[in-house]
């Protein structure tokens, strides 16, 4: 499974905690001073202790964000880009894969986070919020797809991605429900001990650093021909941290 002979076409990455270190709930909680509580709904859903619907609602309806606070968690983005992700964005663009970022975060932060990647606004998907005329915020639609546990899922194939060129790699219960409709699904740790991904991901990466995602996006063929560039060091340090951090079940 970790030695393509299919390309990958489509790559798809969660956002917070994944592609970023940040949680964007938790950022604008703190700036309302209710980090504390928002931080402990967040992990209950990320954990599977709850469904994602069961406190999506409830966490935004607290904090009551600005569209300008949003702006500035999205900029916080752009700061916290975990290990080595704009390298992965770097050679998938070498290949023209595609990149897209799924987030049950929200699209005010993450269209800044995918201006500053380069990534279209259609590959951008996040949950829309409805502010009034001076950004104040007004509410948060209910029937957004992403705001449901298994809502990338149901994204992924309302948006006819064939399963065998499509990865994704997320870190929460969420994320884990693409597992069935992609031919390759990566758990991931980050920063912190994530039990939940481990015990449950076919393939789990262990640590913060996403370097390993390079090996396992490309195919033998694609290694060789980076092999003759400037990547090359990079693909055989990614080959190296497969074989120390990638837990795959049999």
């Amino acid at each position: 499974m970790l030695q393509r002979t299919q390309p990958i076409q489509h790559i798809i990455f969660d956002c917070d905690s994944t592609l970023t270190t940040l949680e964007g709930i938790d950022e604008l909680a703190a700036l309302v001073d209710k980090k504390e509580h928002i931080s402990e709904l967040t992990r209950k859903a990320m954990d599977g202790e709850v469904p994602l619907e069961g406190v999506f609602f409830e966490r935004i309806d607290l904090i009551k964000p600005t569209y300008t606070q949003m702006v500035q968690v999205g900029r916080q983005y752009t700061r916290s880009l975990s290990n080595n992700a704009k390298m992965i964005f770097e050679i998938a663009r070498y290949f023209g894969k595609s990149l897209y970022i799924f987030s049950a975060g929200y699209l005010a932060s993450l269209e800044v986070l995918g201006d500053y990647l380069g990534l279209p606004r259609e590959n951008v998907r996040a949950v829309d919020i409805i502010f009034d005329q001076q950004g104040d915020y007004l509410y948060c639609p209910r029937d957004q797809l992403l705001t449901w546990t298994d809502g990338k899922l149901r994204l992924v194939r309302h948006m006819n991605f064939p399963y065998n060129n499509t990865m994704m790699i997320g870190d929460g219960a969420n994320d884990l429900s693409v597992q069935e409709g992609v031919d390759l699904f990566v758990g991931y740790q980050g920063e912190k001990e994530n039990r939940f991904m481990r015990e449950n991901a076919r393939i789990f990466l262990q640590g913060d650093d996403l370097l390993p995602v390079i090996s396992m996006m490309l195919t033998v063929e694609e290694k060789e021909q980076l092999a003759k560039t400037h990547y090359a060091q990079m693909v055989k340090q990614s080959e190296a941290m497969v074989k120390e951090r990638v837990v795959v079940k049999k």
